[in-house]
């Protein structure tokens, strides 16, 4: 039985017993302990569950050699252990140093693990000898195996020869579906590797489908000098091949340096680089790609590349580049107990994808009431369904819920069984079906299928509305059920533009486009104004035909009102007319009279012209002094 670690206290005593098997219970924050290295050859398991060790600081420094990780030597198995915010630093005024986040040296297995943060060796410019520092781990030895872990970690090495790379600074084992992003910085007195991913691979080593994105550098102007957005030398030894690999980052220094590979003696294959990022055409193995073509997916399907179950392109990730599809993480279902309190020994359990509903990994409930449920995806939550006795009955299926890091119980049976959900996973066949949901508040926040096409919160319609074949067409409410109907005709375009209105009604001004000068008022009855500006009034209007021709009402405001059977009578009488002055025109007077006598024969001044008519003849008179 694995021992718990919850805190970091009991995780330094795993250097108590280095043959034990570990699994931590919890994320591990280390902040304000001064941590020491796990010295010696580790031969258990560390199972890190997905969990994280947080902001871990190792400090070591002295005039001898120094050395710094979390574990000192690996040849057991440490799987899902992610190390967060580390900070590693290693300094020796006489000597070499090594340094790395996880392991120094590894001769067993690493499974999805990962590291961020910083790593600092600074050994002595004139001690002649390697210091070492590396993103993830510093030595793979023949038997190690490195498999879907990744360091962002940022990895600066000072001495009198230095290897600094952003993954592992020497690989002699196995290296798959890996990547680190992190940059390599060198300063050396002497011979210096820096590489965006592993320094040297020799020995036998094998590295397959892996990238690096950081960025590679070396300083410092004597000596053999190896830059490369990869690996900076593949050596010449039967069995050192790479496989499916790119990288993308620059790199910088007055030796040799390769897009991809600095100096290769053997075998590289199906392997790219980026030549505009890089600012490299040249390497020596590797085929060169722009930009554009490293986000192609075809660049890669060309060369046999596996897009079905390693490598995907997803535009928003990675920067567009080719990424892994996903590592993997455990999750551990704690004390799952019948209605009667009984441990659910033997129940099984399935784990959904939250974002597609499939079953991705199944287990089954052990002697003490719990379940590890491991190969679960990094970057996606999931849902786990226990069943024991049978399915379908109150009593004998439990739901939990996983995010990236926690677990939540989500009750038991058919009842309660969304509690402590933030997220839901719906689907069909074997996925989780729900009929109603709790949004927080049974009362007010129930959350329902009421028919087909239709759900309602707590009985009220949320959406309803059938096909329309106008887009853009307003809704209307039902005043008793409250339902959204998109039955109103009133359809609003592209544009803003609204039509299909048969009346409208205000209950305030109405702004025509600028309200600076289109505000249409109601100054009072009958009567509107535009910004201030009387436009008619509704008292002034005769709406009687004129001369039964056109049946526009005519506004006194403007003209004479007519009236054909009395002229006398008509709101403005003839002999009220409004003379046309030639000198000051300010008006055109336009008359209606029935007949020729009812022309004035008066009023008329010098120089003055008087229009009319008279039934279907105009009658234009001037008259002198």
């Amino acid at each position: 039985m694995s021992t718990e670690i919850n805190n970091v206290t009991e995780l330094q005593a795993i250097s108590d017993d280095l043959a034990g098997d570990y699994i931590l219970g919890n994320d591990i924050p280390c902040s304000g302990t001064a941590f020491t290295m796990l010295s010696g050859t580790f031969t258990g398991t560390l199972d890190g569950q997905g969990y994280s060790i947080k902001n871990l600081t190792i400090t070591k420094s002295g005039t001898i050699a120094q050395t710094s990780a979390l574990f000192d030597v690996n040849a057991g198995t440490i799987s899902h252990v992610h190390l967060v915010d580390c900070v590693i630093t290693v300094t020796s005024t006489n000597n070499r140093v090594w340094g790395a986040p996880l392991v120094l040296n590894n001769s067993g297995a690493i499974e999805d693990c990962s590291a961020t943060g910083t790593v600092t060796c600074t050994g002595s410019v004139a001690y002649v000898g390697y210091s070492d520092g590396a993103g993830l781990i510093v030595g793979n030895l023949g038997t190690g195996t490195i498999t879907k872990s990744y360091s962002t970690v940022s990895v600066t090495v000072t001495g009198n020869k230095v290897e600094a790379a952003g993954f592992v600074c020497m690989n002699y084992g196995a290296i798959s579906e890996s990547y680190a992003s992190g940059n390599a910085t060198g300063t050396a007195s002497n011979n210096a590797w820096a590489a965006g991913f592993v320094c040297e691979n020799d020995n036998g080593g094998t590295i397959d489908d892996c990238y690096a994105r950081g960025n590679s550098t070396i300083t410092g102007d004597t000596g053999t000098r190896y830059v490369a957005g990869f690996i900076a030398q593949n050596a010449d030894f039967e069995g050192d091949v790479i496989t499916n690999c790119y990288s993308s980052g620059t790199t910088t220094t007055t030796g040799t340096q390769g897009g991809f590979c600095a100096v290769n003696d053997k075998t590289i294959t199906a392997c790219f680089w980026d030549t505009e990022t890089s600012g490299d055409a040249a390497s020596d193995g590797g085929t060169g790609k722009t930009t554009a073509q490293m986000k192609t997916q075809t660049t890669f399907t060309d060369a046999s590349w596996d897009f079905v179950t390693i490598w995907e392109i997803i535009a928003t990730s990675n920067g567009g580049y080719p990424r892994l599809k996903g590592g993997s993480r455990c999750v551990c279902i704690p004390d799952v107990l019948d209605d009667h309190g009984r441990v659910a020994k033997g129940a099984r359990v399935r784990a959904y994808r939250n974002d597609t509903h499939t079953v991705v990994a199944e287990g089954t409930i052990d002697a003490n009431g719990n379940a590890t449920i491991c190969g679960l995806p990094n970057d996606v939550d999931v849902s786990f369904h226990v069943t024991w006795g049978g399915s379908g009955s109150s009593g004998n299926e439990r739901w939990f819920y996983s995010d990236i890091k926690g677990i939540t119980e989500g009750g038991t049976g058919s009842s309660n069984a969304l509690a402590g959900r933030t997220n839901l996973g719906l689907g069909t066949g074997d996925s989780p079906q729900f009929t109603a949901v709790n949004l927080g508040n049974a009362t007010d926040t129930t959350l329902a299928r009421a028919a087909a096409g239709r759900a309602t919160l707590e009985g009220v319609a949320v959406v309803r509305g059938p096909a329309s074949a106008t887009d853009n067409r307003l809704v209307k409410t039902n005043g008793t059920t409250g339902d959204l109907v998109q039955q109103t005709g009133i359809t609003a375009d592209d544009d803003n533009n609204v039509s299909g209105v048969a009346k409208l009604t205000t209950t305030s001004d109405i702004e025509l486009g600028n309200a600076t000068d289109t505000t249409l008022h109601r100054e009072s009855a009958g009567l509107i104004s535009v910004e201030g500006s009387n436009l008619i009034r509704a008292s002034d209007v005769d709406d009687t035909p004129v001369d039964e021709q056109t049946a526009v009402p005519v506004s006194s405001n403007w003209a004479y009102d007519h009236n054909a059977a009395t002229p006398s009578a008509s709101v403005h009488p003839i002999s009220d007319n409004v003379d046309f002055n030639l000198n000051q025109a300010v008006d055109l007077v336009v008359m209606t009279v029935a007949n020729e006598a009812a022309l004035p024969t008066e009023g008329i001044g010098v120089g003055q012209l008087c229009f009319a008519t008279s039934e279907l003849t105009l009658h234009i008179c001037t008259v002198s002094s």
